[in-house]
């Protein structure tokens, strides 16, 4: 793809710079009467885009340490709840 064919008339959020598709994808969907189009697009602005990425991937990994924390509570929620169950029934 030609750079000056992918820029967009898009701006920026962050900077207002214009802003360059990457990738495009049409797909169809079961049930759905007309394809879903994704389109990703990156800042024009190297820098610009180099801090959305990190903060990209800090926003990931705190997604996924909260998941893991969630599954552990509930995990532990299990476990106790039976526990619990066990000392009715023995009493």
């Amino acid at each position: 793809m030609n750079q000056a064919s992918s820029q967009t008339f898009l701006k920026c959020n962050q900077c207002g710079s214009p802003l360059i598709v990457v990738k495009q994808k049409t797909q169809k969907i079961e049930n759905y009467l007309s394809p879903i189009t994704v389109t990703t697009y990156k800042c024009s602005n190297k820098d610009c885009q180099s801090d959305i990425d990190k903060k990209t991937k800090q926003r990931i990994k705190l997604q996924k340490e909260q998941q893991t924390a969630k599954e552990e509570r509930v995990k532990t929620k299990k476990e106790t709840k039976i526990r619990m169950n066990k000392k009715k029934i023995l009493r």
